[in-house]
Order: structure tokens, then sequence, then C-alpha cells
């Protein structure tokens, strides 16, 4: 590791959606150390390494106290007891969790150090570096430089693996590039200062002496190799002077001002910084569509009037990048969708995508598929990282179930454990959900989310934690269908199979999470209506209604829902304790009478009506 970075890690969490403000474990009172923890404990160390990739989210134990908010972390081989004392004392003490994250350039960037250059992984805690103050004089950028002492130097194995990083192609007096995360903090030509993963084409950073140097082009992959970190001895006051190196014959900032770059003011940071889109994200090719253009097969931008390279790799000094591939997996005609296409992209605009660089949605992803998998193990799941499409597909493809996510539905802020989860149980419901099916041979999408809700939540979901999650999963989908458009949400009503509306699927997600039957407007058979099947009178004041469904109570026993002709005074209505289903009558009759009684606003325990062809029965009263 090379490292924790607080910040990182909790921008991870709050653009995943994955966890309630607060639940960071730096947002406790007190806040706690996620470096300390994370590799000193054992379990938690070991799941990082088992992980392999920077800022993975995990749960960390704390014992808080709920009414005063305070919290303790107690070493993990006593924590259960320390925790249980606090609760024997203050039963608001209860044991809880919060998170942490697992925590460059390439080892061969070149740094400038008094005497010349050193490559940075060579660098060791107490060298010297050239750091940097800046100062402007009208439009110029001033650089003064001062050594510093290493006070902070780790990085990676060489032959690593290191996802998410950028390329950085530059033109100045000489042409170079750059490896480095998305997070590696520059000074701009105007003074300002941006991140890696914010960089576009055309963008100017500076040189040792100020001067301009053009961004030609950026790509987004992976690098094989080793990446480093060095900070320099200055004091951290918010501000990156002492804290600027000369990278790769560029002004970067060195681990300290990455780790505290969000605490820079927004006025030295470039304009609008938090709104500018992030590399790889649909954004920020809608953002600067007329400036940026794409490769049309690799993550890879140039200026609109410049040609792309379109190299998929890059062999460096000490490292291969690999630039990511555009080209998204075939999804055959007929697959199965969670949603239709408008919809999908309805989906896309208007919600709001963590970038690539997020590994939360990946992780997310390989712990449902597990679990999935335990129980449906012919089904094989499949991420599709760089489809940005907000979607997903289930289809056979030579003899085998596939279920494919999209990159861009595992990555939507708010959709994360719970409402994945079930996005992934329709999958699998498309060829186990049962009847109504479509064209294909799929379950009909209705079917499919009452089959994962109904029947697969309760397979996977088992004891009191069940509630919870159902009901999680299904305020993302209601969160997810609200940021469709209401034309692609009303769906066909002439194909309710294939395309019911959103208003339909919630209906069936509800009804399935509760035990009841697929409703009529996604394909299901329609609920039987109450009938009155039967009336008898024992007596000229009593008389027994046999009802073909039971009754809620309110409407049973208003006495305003049955009349009866010729006109006898109904004067309390009872509704059978055992059936619910047989109602008796208080009525002020005449004996040896014909009646004809007409029932009225009954509502049945399935939510139903009255059949308007059965509402009215004969009876006659007995001889006195």
């Amino acid at each position: 590791m090379a490292g924790y970075e607080p910040q990182k890690c909790l921008d991870n969490l709050n653009t995943q959606g994955l966890v309630p403000p607060g639940t960071a474990c730096q947002n406790l009172t007190p806040s706690w150390h996620c470096d300390d923890i994370t590799n000193q404990s054992g379990a938690y160390h070991t799941f990082c390494a088992k992980e392999g990739i920077y800022y993975q989210p995990v749960q960390c134990l704390v014992c808080t106290n709920k009414s005063t908010g305070i919290s303790k972390y107690f070493p993990p081989s006593t924590f259960y007891d320390d925790c249980d004392a606090l609760h024997d004392q203050d039963k608001n003490w209860k044991g809880g969790q919060c998170y942490c994250c697992c925590s460059c350039f390439a080892n061969d960037t070149l740094i400038a150090i008094p005497n010349g250059n050193k490559q940075i992984y060579l660098i060791s805690k107490g060298d010297q570096v050239l750091a940097a103050s800046v100062t402007s004089t009208g439009d110029k950028i001033q650089m003064n430089w001062s050594t510093a002492e290493v006070t902070f130097s780790s990085g990676t194995d060489k032959a690593g693996q290191q996802p998410m990083m950028v390329y950085i192609s530059l033109i100045g007096k000489d042409a170079h590039e750059l490896i480095c995360n998305m997070d590696q903090p520059f000074l701009l030509a105007d003074g300002k200062y941006t991140t890696a993963g914010k960089l576009r084409p055309d963008q100017q950073l500076v040189d040792k002496d100020g001067n301009p140097v053009t961004v030609k082009l950026v790509s987004i992959g992976s690098y094989e190799g080793g990446v480093h970190h060095i900070s320099t001895d200055k004091p951290w006051h918010k501000n990156p002077d002492g804290h600027l190196l000369l990278a790769g014959g560029v002004v970067a900032g060195d681990y300290t001002l990455q780790m505290y770059f969000a605490q820079l003011p927004d006025s030295m940071k470039e304009d609008n910084y938090n709104e500018k889109p992030t590399l790889g994200t649909p954004h920020y090719e809608a953002k600067h569509a007329g400036k940026v253009k794409r490769s049309d097969v690799l993550f890879e931008f140039v200026g609109a009037n410049s040609e792309s390279k379109q190299i998929g790799q890059r062999q460096m000094v000490s490292g291969l990048f690999k630039t990511y591939s555009v080209e998204t997996s075939n999804v055959p005609y007929g697959a199965a969708a969670l949603f239709t296409p408008e919809q999908a992209a309805d989906i896309a605009m208007n919600g709001s995508q963590a970038p690539l660089s997020n590994p939360i949605a990946l992780s997310i992803f390989n712990t449902i598929k597990a679990q999935l998998a335990g129980f449906f193990p012919d089904v094989n799941f499949y991420y599709d990282t760089f489809d940005m499409t907000s979607n997903l597909y289930a289809f056979e493809a030579y003899g085998q179930k596939i279920v494919q996510v999209s990159g861009g539905l595992a990555r939507m802020k708010g959709f994360t454990y719970e409402g994945m989860f079930m996005a992934m149980a329709h999958g699998v419901s498309c060829f186990y959900g049962g009847d109504p099916k479509n064209g294909f041979g799929c379950s009909a999408v209705g079917q499919a989310d009452w089959y994962a809700f109904g029947v697969i939540s309760r397979i996977c979901w088992i004891g009191d934690p069940y509630l919870t999650y159902v009901v999680t999963a299904m305020d993302q989908w209601k969160a997810i269908f609200a940021l469709v458009s209401p034309e692609h949400a009303k769906g066909n009503p002439l194909d309710p199979l294939n395309d019911p509306s959103l208003d339909c699927r919630i209906k069936t997600i509800k009804s399935a999470a509760a035990g009841g039957a697929l409703p009529e407007c996604a394909g299901g058979a329609p609920l039987p209506k109450i009938s009155l099947q039967k009336a008898t009178a024992a007596s000229d004041t009593d008389v027994v209604l046999n009802l073909s469904l039971a009754v809620d109570n309110d409407s049973g026993t208003n006495v305003s829902n049955y009349t009866l002709t010729p006109d006898a005074k109904v004067t309390s209505a009872t509704l059978d304790a055992a059936t619910g289903f047989i109602v008796h009558l208080k009525v002020d009759m005449k004996p040896d009478t014909q009646y004809e009684v007409t029932v009225q606003n009954l509502i049945s325990i399935l939510g139903t009506g009255l059949d308007p062809n059965h509402e009215s029965t004969t009876f006659k009263t007995p001889t006195s």
C-alpha cells in the first residue's frame, strides 16, 4: 500500500452512495485513523491485500453510544468484551460499523533533486528534493525552488497491477509523458490547481520556470509496473507551497497535497473544479463536446482538431500502460433487459455515475455474484466495465445462461448492494421466473421482477435482515425509476409483458415482497373479486351472507354497505371471526317475506372489490 488518503476514501463511498454520511470512520466522534486500523489489524489488512485495489471499502467495528454519538475503537482481541462492558453500564452503548478504505506516479517518473533528476522509486526517506512555492506576477507564474527533505516514501511492487491510471502526453520545449493515478494534483498555467482525472487536452500545465506545457492527449487504462508516493517535510497549512515537485518536467503535488487536496480553498482550484466531470464518465464527453474528442475504440482523448493516436499499449521504462478499450460486450438480439433503451438512456443522463476509477461497484458485483452463484450455479455473471449504459441483460449464448451487468448501472450513485442484488436476481429470474414469458422464452419483465423480489430474496436473505434488505432494495429501485422521463416511464399498455409501466413494476415488487401475486398490469391473472353467493334468514332479525372472499373489517362491518328490498333497516353487521367471508346482519324484517339483499363498497383482503354480476341475491324469512 502507498498510504491512506481519507478524503479519497470518503469520496468513493459518497459518489457510489454506499453509506449514509457520517459512517465513514473519519467522520466519527472522535475520528479514527484508518491507516492505523487497516494496516495493524490482521483481518482488515488481509482483506485489503486480497482485494488488491485502491480505496476498497472495508467495514470496521466500533462501539458507539446511540445517545451521545461518541464512538470508541477497541483492539480486535478485546472488542466484544470491552463493548459489552460499556453496554452493561449504559444500554446506549452498542457495537456498530464504520467504513475505512484500503490504501502516484509510475516508478520511472523523474523527480527534480538538487543536483539533477532521480526516479521516484529510488528516493528514500531523508533524501533531498526540489520543492516549490508559487507567486503570480500578472499573467506570469513565478516558481521559487528550494530544497526539502523527504519524510515519506512508499510504493507498490515493480510487478504490480495498477487499475485506473492516467497517461498524459505533453508538449512543451520537449515532448514527454507521465503516468499517474486519477487524484494526482497538478499546477495549471493560470496558477490554479487540478487533478489528473479532470485533465483535458489543450489544458496547460507548467514547467520548472513557469512556462506553459500543453496537454496533448490523456487516456485511462491499467499499468503493469510499480507506483510510488513521496512527501516533503514542509508543514501543511492548506497551501501547496513546499509540496510542489518537478515530476516528469511539470509541476505536480507531493503525497501530502494529494491527500489534502480537498482542503484547498475553491479559489485555488481550477474554476468550477467540483462540477468538472471525471475521465471515464459519460458526462466528461458530454461536457467537453466540441473541444475534446475520444478515440472510436479506446478511452483516449485529444483536442477536437487533433487526431487520436489509438495506441492500445505503451511500453514505458518501468512498466506497460494498456489503454482501456471502449468496445463493450455483444448483447444478442432478443436478450431480456432490465430497462428499455430509452429508459436506460434517461437514467444515465439524469442520474450520477461514479467514475471508472471507483472500485466499489465491481466489489459489490463480485459479492452478489458469489452469493447468487451458490444457488444458481449454471448462470454466468459478467461485469461489462466500459458499457456506460445503465442496464442489465439476460440471454443464452453457446448453451450458457448469461447475466451481463453494465458498468453504467453498477456505478449509479445510490444504487448499491441491495438494489443491485435484486437487479442481478431479476436477470436470474429471466431464466427461472416461469410464466408468463416473452417471445424469446424468458420470463416477462414483471414476472422476473416478481420472482426476484418474491422468491430469490427469500432464498438468499434469511432471518431478520430480510425485511431491511428488501425494503432498501425497493427504495433504490424506486429512486432509479424516478430518473426516467414520464414519457418513457408509462410503458406500452398493448405490450405489458415486455414493457409494463414503471408504476406497474413498483406495484409488482411491492406485491412480491409482501407475498402477493403478479399484478394484472404486468401480465398476471386478474385477482378474483367478491361475489355474494348466498343469503339465508334464521329469523326475522338475523341474516347470514356467504361471500366468495374474506373482506376487510372496515368495509365488512359498515351497515351502509348492505341494502334490502323491500326496505328493511340493517342495524349491525358482524364478520365471522373464523372465516372472514361470512357476514351476520341484524335487520328489522317481516316474517314469511321474500327479500333481495344487495352489497356494495366491500373490499376483499386481496384489495379487490365486488363482481358487478354477483352483488345481489334473494332469501325468504321464516314464518312466525
